[in-house]
């Protein structure tokens, strides 16, 4: 037991906290729960980052698109094709983590018509990613034992 906290001491000594964060951000399973709470969490909700409708920042869906995929008039979804949602990725940045995607789609930027806050999460999505990173950070940690 001793001999565990020891070697606990010195992985996390060796190791400075941005080296512990980026390991534990740049893991598949780590990126992939915050793309999820960015991507199903909030455009699936029809918001953004800050919590704001996409449809009051830029308008509705055609009447054709709602009814063929069955949303309401103020469902803004952005996952048409799913090419969207799957440009997501996490990138390791000092102190935390950066959310990027590919926001160009037939020539259109989605950011010109629904805002520069697509990327990015709520404060309550922000808590839960960082609750997943310590988990990793622990799991991480406790396998170098």
């Amino acid at each position: 037991m001793i001999a565990d906290v020891i070697e606990l001491a010195e992985y996390l000594r060796a190791n400075s906290p941005d080296k512990l964060i980026k390991k534990a951000v740049e893991d598949s399973e780590t990126e992939a729960l915050i793309i999820d709470l960015n991507t199903r969490g909030q455009l699936g909700r029809f918001i953004n980052s800050e919590g704001v409708r996409l449809s009051d920042i830029g308008g509705e869906y055609a009447k054709l698109t709602q009814e063929l995929k069955g949303l309401g008039p103020t469902e803004v979804n952005l996952n048409d094709t799913g090419e969207y949602w799957n440009s997501y990725q996490v990138n390791a940045v000092k102190g935390g983590y950066e959310i990027t995607s590919d926001p160009i789609k037939d020539g259109d930027n989605l950011e010109d018509r629904y805002g520069d806050n697509l990327e990015g999460l709520t404060k309550e999505n922000e808590q839960k990613a960082e609750g997943i990173i310590e988990r990793k950070i622990w799991q991480q940690a406790q396998s170098a034992l």
